[in-house]
């Protein structure tokens, strides 16, 4: 599916097939766009296109190293998820997007290089709202409210965020260099030794981080315990399954991802002409919507059920599961498998399996018996048009965090 919108002086052109979709993602002559306008986002990694791409990407590739993120998820992330965890199985309740956003949040924190101060309560409520700010700077096209006076909050928050946070951990490791030490191994550290960048642009970059880390999971896990729960009402023996398979846990996560993207839209700029293989002209400038929702649903090929929730559907091996809800092409997701795992290789063994931290929640959350709360429904957050919760309270068994939270 493809047509052109007008007015013609930016035309925009939307795609909705995979095969199309595909095309578009692998294209050059199509930069990225979606953010264009955004405060947050402004000469970020996700943003760039070419040469300043690769180099940016260059960089910050080392961090996403299967030993590095083994680590995150084996030695980091346990101690993190313990922490949040075990208030709520004393009491029986949580309330998953806060939750999320909190255990998720500080990972992230360590991976893009915002040094905290352990159990300052004051500071970590400090980050969540800037955090709750870069959100909606990052979906502000999907944003249904005042628009321009959003922007300016998101702004002030970006400033303060640079004021309070970023600029000393710039000074921290400017001086860790200056004494030939060894320098964190985080994005805001990868920058200062290998760039130019301002620190304003810096800054930018760090916010993107922390916002892809922490809340596209949070998305992506209460989501994700919806349609489990949901499929576990029409296979009440599943939870079985769910307990002893992590490598089904994590087909529900990408199937979750497939039908409820985290970005719905793809958003693209041509920066030249060119033609579409089916024969479309499109012109230099014109924009490039790539409706990632309906390409996921694309019954060519996700079968006759592709609008339907099947962890076990069958898929040709050059189909991924998540379809396009990591992206494609230059821009694929640089933490999609610190999020979401890596398909297991007899080859590599247990040792080297990257589960993905989205899984590691979920799982333990089965362990503990995750179900929704009668006197507590979910509530939808209305101010976008993606899917998503605004709250989401269920409750839990009582109990101890599980050991090995990496659930195999």
């Amino acid at each position: 599916m493809l047509w052109a919108m007008e007015p013609l002086s930016e035309r925009t052109h939307v795609i909705g097939t995979w095969v199309r979709a595909r095309e578009a993602y692998r294209s050059k002559l199509l930069r990225q766009s979606l953010f264009d306008g955004s405060v947050v986002m402004d000469d970020v990694l996700i943003n760039l296109h070419g040469d300043e791409h690769r180099n940016r990407r260059r960089i910050e590739n080392p961090l996403f190293r299967r030993d590095i993120q083994l680590a995150y998820e084996r030695e980091e992330f346990p101690l993190i998820l313990r922490s949040a965890l075990t208030p709520h199985l004393k009491t029986g309740r949580c309330e998953l997007m806060a939750f999320s956003h909190q255990t998720m949040l500080s990972l992230s924190c360590v991976n893009a290089g915002i040094d905290r101060e352990l159990g300052n309560a004051q500071e970590h409520d400090r980050l969540i709202g800037l955090l709750g700010e870069f959100i909606e700077g990052a979906r502000i096209h999907h944003y249904q409210g005042d628009r321009e006076k959003k922007v300016a909050e998101i702004a002030h928050a970006v400033t303060a965020f640079e004021n309070e946070f970023v600029r000393p951990a710039v000074e921290r490791r400017k001086s860790i260099m200056d004494e030939n030490g060894t320098l964190p191994r985080d994005v805001l550290a990868v920058l200062v030794a290998n760039t130019e960048l301002s620190v304003p642009v810096m800054s930018r970059e760090v916010a993107f981080y922390l916002t892809a880390g922490a809340s596209t999971s949070a998305v992506a896990l209460t989501n994700t315990i919806h349609n489990l729960l949901l499929w576990l009402d029409d296979n009440p023996n599943g939870r079985q399954r769910l307990l002893e398979d992590p490598s089904f846990v994590r087909r529900c996560i990408l199937e979750t991802l497939r039908l409820s993207p985290i970005s719905p839209i793809g958003g693209r700029r041509a920066i030249d002409d060119f033609i579409l293989s089916d024969g479309t002209e499109i012109r230099s400038g014109d924009r490039v919507d790539i409706d990632i929702e309906a390409a996921n649903r694309d019954v060519s090929v996700f079968g006759d059920s592709a609008d339907e929730f099947d962890p076990d559907r069958p898929l040709p091996d050059d189909i991924p599961r998540h379809g396009f809800s990591f992206g494609h092409g230059m821009h694929h997701c640089i933490g999609s498998e610190l999020a979401g795992g890596v398909d297991p290789d007899p080859e590599e063994g247990f040792e080297q399996r990257l589960f993905g931290l989205v899984g590691v929640v979920v799982h333990q959350l089965i362990r503990h018996n995750v179900r929704l709360d009668p006197a507590d429904p979910p509530v939808v957050e209305s101010s976008t048009a993606r899917k998503a919760y605004r709250r989401f309270p269920v409750l839990l068994d009582t109990g101890q965090v599980a050991e090995n939270t990496d659930s195999q």
